[in-house]
């Protein structure tokens, strides 16, 4: 029987979730804290899917239906629906890129004449090391995607000395600026900048990385003194192993890719070509 707004609104959580379905694949699945997600079953080359429609009331019933429509059109063309959708985000992610870079460029072209020759030409110096303290600079090893990414900033930065130049006293972007851009994309008190930091020496140490390595690529002190004396391996080979599995690992979620971290201590990644944690 298909749903109504009142059979909706009035949905009750329970101990377990629950899927109340309104035909067609469509069903409100309402999980035990009481959060209502619209989702679509479907069957796409022999395999059973599901698509996120939204949150309820925010897409409200008959929004949901008007989606399960459209997906269904794009089934009927043999065209997968979530495919369709990360095609759709990414295109929109480009655009959004492009639109940054033009407002960089603009930027740091206007700023040139404020510029002092404490600055040079970013081309002819080596990308800086990321350290978690500025009194102790570290080596930082980095996957081949985080090395693009600073080469891709270092050409819109300008003649500034910094990745993230600022016109402010020290002359490079403070921390609250990325927490602030956080807010405004809806993460006020949901997620931290710092909190990445915690999320991934969570999942590294899940995936079977030697915390060694992990608190070296954190910038974490030893904290037995005796150890620290004695230890100075800097694990850098194995670093960078770490990272850029880290990296092609965030690479696969972003592509909608399904990653399940196991207690075990390795990873298994559902994606075909991803690689096994390196030990």
């Amino acid at each position: 029987m298909p749903l109504t707004d009142t059979a909706v609104r009035n949905a009750k959580r329970r101990e377990r979730p629950q899927k109340l379905s309104d035909g067609g694949g469509l069903h409100l699945l309402v999980n035990p804290d009481g959060a209502r997600y619209w989702r679509m079953a479907y069957r796409y080359q022999g395999r059973q899917k599901t698509l996120a429609l939204g949150v309820y009331p925010i897409v409200s019933l008959a929004d949901a239906r008007m989606a399960r429509d459209a997906a269904k059109k794009l089934l009927a063309c043999d065209v997968d629906p979530s495919q369709a959708r990360k095609k759709q985000k990414r295109a929109a992610r480009l655009s959004a890129k492009d639109t940054f870079e033009a407002v960089a460029r603009e930027w740091c072209e206007n700023q040139k004449d404020g510029w002092t020759g404490r600055y040079h030409d970013p081309s002819a110096r080596p990308a800086a090391p990321l350290c978690a303290r500025r009194s102790a600079p570290r080596d930082v090893p980095l996957s081949r995607q985080a090395v693009e990414t600073f080469a891709e900033l270092r050409s819109i930065a300008g003649r500034s000395a910094y990745v993230f130049p600022s016109p402010g006293a020290e002359g490079f972007m403070s921390n609250n600026t990325m927490l602030f851009a956080m807010y405004r994309m809806g993460f006020h008190g949901r997620a931290t900048v710092h909190g990445f930091r915690a999320v991934a020496s969570t999942l590294l140490n899940e995936m079977g990385f030697r915390p060694d390595w992990i608190e070296r690529q954190l910038a974490h002190d030893e904290r037995n003194k005796v150890r620290a004396a004695y230890n100075h391996a800097q694990y850098l080979p194995e670093r960078r192993r770490m990272m850029q599995q880290w990296a092609d690992y965030l690479d696969d979620l972003a592509e909608g890719g399904k990653v399940i971290v196991h207690q075990s201590g390795r990873a298994s990644n559902l994606s075909p070509g991803a690689a096994a944690p390196v030990r």
